[in-house]
């Protein structure tokens, strides 16, 4: 069966097939292999190539197919190049029915060509290597098979519990549940309904397509594994969505438990979610099964994604990561190091203008409970579709592959203790990719700039201004996103569109009071390139003396003490504490915003100068001040209750003070700032936690509140 007619001539070729094809023409004979062709396929290429080629070049192209003509092809064209193609129709491989209906449906095939190979002796290798790159194609442009989770689950089981009918039994059932069941018609319809919610809920997306075509590259060596930032149920689609776009079939998506509702569950698992348990540590067969299905992906050739937060970040910075899932594919690939060597993590970085789901996290951070996954939130959820929520930006970082990685960092994953190390490290590393792939949003950044201000009001002028010069001042090496020839001042104006500011009389600004933890999310995906430098102005500010100089030991030492304190809340560059810090230095010197003699650390005066160091001090101002708040909190009372009822207690506590004034910040009162600032004052033994009581370390608390007081 031929394609149709109506699309002979609508054949669709990327950039990079294109240029690889009149590259090989340009240097002499071409065989264009393609696992199946007729006679019609045949017509649409050559139609195609006619615009793509001169005569010349056209008649050294020969499109073959992969069969036993293979080889006495190869033979007759020594000297000259291979080039492993397919043909998917809609995201679906060559079948002749499928062909003929994606003709009807108005789908246009799409022309993929891999790396080229050149043909030399022995042939029989070169046919080999044809045949790997056709099925690596395959795997990336058409649809993945073998999949069925209860095949799949009977493999994993026979395979952990060959022995043990009552085990296998249990594998097998773990893994049904989690695994996913992708269909390529879910995929396409999802993806033609996303082309009509997508544009009513935002301005647009946008993406660096050479780093596509780049991730294209990628995952013809082998199996990528996606790693998100997660701020929004959107993260789900969006970058599913953009390679669709691209040809590209989308990866399997681990996501929680909680997403498996009814009736959604079966949907998401035909789109490619598998379902996972949010721990799993004290369960050994689970943690086997899903390292297991994640082995069985990656040998299948199939791409991944997950998160490496774990969960939703309701403050818009990057969270610690969890180590789970990293451990768990580290495991799978100690399995089969050699067949997984190509295996890479991709880091990505989906930053928005504005979250759908904002108005949530801001009541959730107020102590509001978090609202369970059902039918019913998703119909609710409809209300998104009003829109104004800006650009999404999706950025990919540099791949680390696994095997390099290990290599680099001497471990051993077949040692359960360096395989954990190796997992951490892992972890902060995707995430310092994400960090570093991430270009400044305008959004956080006048977001950072009005929250900063110690002025009640700021004119639109100096808001400008002062964003402008923290950018400026952040170096070359970092880029603001590339949208339109004035993105400060369309973020400026967004969020006031937004309600986010209000007008004086005199036409300044001011933050609407209850806007301000909303305003400080979107600030927070800004924040990260800001932290060395905002710690170690503070510690400067701590240390200086009447002539406005502060000696350099002392500032260190501050410095790596806030460094300390505030490791939870914030990812920190790669390296030790002391050398982020002197690159901080280094760059607050280049900005003319401090000068040394080596020796101490003396603030550069000017009105300009003075109003971009605040800035720069106060981005981080309001969690220094829920940190103070909490400790004096847990100092003022006597004894502490258990620590579920002790962190709505003390969330209380920072309510009433921030009423009262003594809270400089409102955004200050966080229910994740409390969580995080217990977490790091247990690991510090300030506070010790069992079951049923939680003591204190009143000297140590009594100390740190003094530390922490101006």
């Amino acid at each position: 069966m031929k394609i149709p007619k109506n699309r002979r001539s609508r054949l669709q070729i990327d950039d990079k097939s294109s240029l690889r094809i009149q590259q090989a023409a340009e240097e002499g004979h071409v065989l264009l292999v393609l696992d199946h062709v007729d006679s019609g396929s045949v017509s649409a290429i050559r139609k195609q190539l006619s615009q793509l080629l001169t005569r010349p070049l056209r008649s050294r192209v020969r499109i073959v197919s992969d069969g036993s003509r293979l080889l006495p092809e190869l033979t007759s064209r020594e000297g000259g190049v291979a080039l492993p193609a397919t043909l998917s129709y809609g995201g679906h491989s060559a079948h002749p029915l499928r062909r003929y209906w994606s003709g009807l449906l108005g789908q246009p095939p799409r022309l993929t060509v891999g790396r080229p190979i050149r043909v030399v002796p022995p042939f029989p290798d070169v046919v080999a290597r044809v045949q790997e790159t056709l099925q690596r194609e395959k795997q990336l442009h058409i649809e993945p098979s073998s999949l069925a989770p209860k095949a799949v689950a009977t493999s994993i089981a026979t395979e952990l519990a060959p022995d043990d009918k009552k085990r296998r039994q249990r594998i097998r059932k773990i893994v049904e549940g989690m695994a996913a069941d992708l269909n390529m018609s879910t995929i396409r319809t999802s993806s033609r309904l996303l082309d009509r919610i997508f544009p009513a809920m935002f301005s647009g997306l946008d993406f660096d397509r050479p780093k596509m075509e780049m991730v294209r590259e990628r995952i013809r060596s082998g199996p990528v594994i996606f790693c998100p930032t997660h701020r929004s149920h959107v993260d789900y689609l969006v970058l599913s969505y953009a390679l669709v776009k691209h040809g590209i079939i989308p990866p399997l998506i681990a996501a929680g438990e909680n997403m498996n509702f009814w009736p959604f569950g079966s949907w998401f698992r035909s789109a490619g979610a598998f379902f996972i348990r949010r721990s799993f540590r004290e369960d050994p067969d689970y943690r086997l099964a899903f390292a297991a299905y994640l082995r069985y992906l990656m040998l299948s050739g199939i791409s991944l994604e997950f998160f490496p937060e774990g969960t939703r970040s309701r403050t818009g910075k990057c969270m610690p990561p969890r180590f789970g899932v990293f451990n768990a594919i580290l495991e799978a690939y100690k399995l089969a190091p050699d067949a997984l060597d190509k295996v890479a993590i991709i880091p990505v970085d989906i930053n928005y203008e504005r979250v759908p789901e904002l108005a949530a996290h801001v009541r959730e951070r107020a102590g509001g409970e978090k609202s369970k996954e059902s039918a019913t939130q998703v119909f609710k959820a409809l209300g998104v579709l009003r829109g104004g929520y800006g650009w999404v930006r999706l950025s990919f970082g540099r791949p680390i592959p696994i095997s390099a990685f290990l290599r680099q960092q001497k471990l051993d994953v077949n040692l359960p203790d360096e395989r954990r190390v190796a997992a951490a490290r892992l972890a902060y590393k995707t995430l310092a990719g994400i960090i570093e792939a991430s270009p400044k949003s305008a959004v956080g950044l006048v977001a950072l700039v009005l929250l900063a201000a110690d002025e009640r009001a700021l004119s639109e002028n100096a808001v400008l201004k002062r964003s402008e010069r923290l950018l400026t001042a952040l170096g070359e090496d970092v880029a603001l996103e590339d949208r339109g020839d004035t993105p400060l001042k369309d973020a400026l104006d967004f969020l006031k569109t937004g309600g986010f500011t209000s007008t004086l009389s005199d036409g300044r600004l001011v933050v609407r009071r209850e806007k301000r933890a909303a305003l400080a999310f979107m600030r927070n995906q800004a924040i990260h390139a800001f932290v060395p430098g905002a710690i170690l102005l503070q510690s400067i500010n701590d240390c200086m003396d009447e002539q406005g100089i502060a000696p350099v030991d002392p500032v260190l030492e501050r410095a790596r003490f806030y460094s300390s304190l505030l490791r939870h809340e914030f990812v920190f560059p790669q390296g030790t504490v002391e050398a982020n810090l002197f690159a901080a230095g280094r760059r607050l010197m280049e900005a003319g915003i401090l000068t040394t003699d080596g020796t101490s650390f003396e603030p550069v005066d000017g009105t300009e100068v003075n109003a971009l160091r605040r800035s720069w001090t106060n981005s981080i101002a309001d969690i220094l001040d829920g940190y103070r708040g909490l400790v004096r909190a847990i100092n003022r009372r006597e004894q502490l209750e258990p620590m579920p009822k002790l962190k709505d207690q003390l969330l209380d506590d920072l309510r009433r003070q921030e009423q009262a004034d003594e809270l400089l910040y409102p955004e200050a009162v966080d229910k994740v700032m409390v969580n995080l600032c217990l977490r790091r004052l247990t690991e510090l033994g300030l506070v010790s936690a069992t079951d049923n009581e939680v003591e204190k370390n009143q000297p140590g608390l009594d100390a740190l509140e003094a530390a922490l007081t101006p």
